[in-house]
């Protein structure tokens, strides 16, 4: 961590209060940086900006899904990645299937889908993944995307399950 003296030479951050002595955690690709007393934007110091990650929950509502159905259109504009936790817990009709996508909303208002699971059969299940750049599902979140999930299987096949959608 880095400790600093606030001065005329930095720069305002909005929402963050540097106070007389601030101690703040900066992201450079080649990691911490100490800019005590050495102003933004100068040699000793190029350009840094301070960083609050906060993980904030997307969607999240407990589903009886008797058919396919999808989350509403969820803002992810201002995210990196996202992580997809969902808990299956009963089933019931005849051979029931249930599978799950994240789909991304193109500028053409079309969704393209950019993550799958596995069809599942059983009926205590837990899926989980991340997409976003780096991650386990290395894709561009767009502006907008949708969890959407699919059920297969006759006599009118329902699953229970509880989607957890998180945004970082």
């Amino acid at each position: 961590m880095a400790t600093f003296q606030a001065s005329q030479t930095q720069p305002a951050v909005p929402g963050v209060d540097f106070g007389p002595t601030s101690t703040l955690m900066l992201v450079h690709p080649v990691g911490l940086v100490d800019i005590t007393n050495s102003p933004f934007g100068t040699q000793a110091n190029p350009l840094f900006v301070a960083v609050e990650v906060a993980t904030v929950t997307l969607y999240s509502a407990a589903q009886n899904a008797v058919g396919s159905s999808n989350s509403p259109d969820l803002n992810v504009a201002a995210l990196r990645e996202i992580s997809i936790d969902i808990t299956t817990t009963a089933q019931a009709g005849t051979s029931p299937t249930i599978q799950f996508f994240w789909d991304r909303k193109g500028v053409d208002n079309q969704y393209y889908p950019i993550w799958q699971s596995s069809s599942l059969t059983l009926a205590s299940n837990a899926v989980s993944t991340s997409v976003g750049p780096g991650l386990a599902y290395n894709q561009s979140l767009g502006a907008t995307g949708r969890l959407r999930w699919v059920v297969g299987g006759t006599a009118t096949p329902t699953w229970t399950f509880t989607p957890n959608v998180l945004g970082k």
